[in-house]
């Protein structure tokens, strides 16, 4: 079976300087990977490779390959029929990942049109888009959908985010710190959100986090990142439970210590 994404050799320069190096992973239809590390550790720029969306003035070299097809040369018009079926992307701050100037309901019905038309259905779309808002579990999803993204909360936004995922119908559903700027209690549900689509829909996940908890919750395996390298990789009990790398123990220990001065504090 052809792995969803198959990355192998990734190297990623910004002029002389290294960001990225000789990095490899796999992700398996139904598999939940994890990628996490430090920030700039480059799990970020990595998620970019993956939809063919790295930065201009960044030399990339090695294989990035989404369900088969190389997306490093590839030019837009492979690529757009690749993002969305394939693999679609919840970004980590959505009141950036959306049009301030459009309502909310506008921009998921663009999404809906558009896997439409390549699947050749004929849809209403402002029933499509109700359902959508429905199933990321939005209340009131009408309101919703006649606002503006700064006119709901940061939850409600990144919800917004996941359903236009959804409406591409992904094989791959690729998740970039998408928590961190939320609350713990908003965090939690959208987790849980997360875990339940992913299940339901059979979708596979590439989960990018620096926070250990987080990862540990929601996949089954872990690539743990150090300045554009792997350093460890696994099974995430195995990888978090009993550490290789002197790094990973240091992550892991880190977490272990601010979790007991929650804790203590609380």
């Amino acid at each position: 079976m052809t792995p969803l994404l198959s990355i192998e050799g990734l190297t990623i320069r910004a002029g002389a300087r290294p960001l990225i190096s000789d990095l490899a992973l796999t992700v398996e239809p139904g598999q939940r990977l994890g990628l996490i590390g430090e920030s700039g550790s480059g799990k970020s720029l990595t998620a970019l490779a993956a939809i063919g969306l790295l930065p201009r003035g960044l030399a990339a070299g090695g294989s990035v390959r989404l369900s088969g097809t190389d997306v490093l040369p590839a030019g837009d018009r492979v690529l757009s029929r690749l993002r969305g079926a394939v693999a679609a992307t919840v970004f980590q701050e959505p009141l950036t990942a959306l049009d301030p100037l459009m309502r909310v309901g506008r921009q998921v019905g663009e999404v809906v049109r558009r896997q439409a038309g390549r699947d050749g259905r004929r849809i209403e779309v402002g029933r499509e888009v109700r359902g959508l808002l429905e199933q990321v579990a939005l209340e009131e999803p009408d309101r919703i959908a006649s606002a503006f993204p700064h006119q709901i909360s940061g939850g409600q936004r990144q919800r917004v985010a996941i359903a236009m995922a959804l409406a591409c119908r992904p094989q791959l559903l690729i998740a970039d710190e998408p928590t961190t700027a939320l609350d713990v209690t908003t965090q939690a549900a959208v987790l849980k959100l997360l875990d339940g689509l992913v299940r339901d829909r059979g979708m596979a996940l590439l989960f990018i986090s620096h926070d250990l908890p987080v990862v540990a919750g929601v996949v089954d395996d872990v690539v743990v990142m150090r300045q554009g390298r792997t350093v460890e990789s696994g099974p995430v009990a195995r990888v978090f439970g009993a550490p290789e790398a002197d790094y990973t123990r240091d992550l892991v220990a880190a977490a272990r210590a601010f979790d007991a001065g929650i804790e203590a504090a609380a």
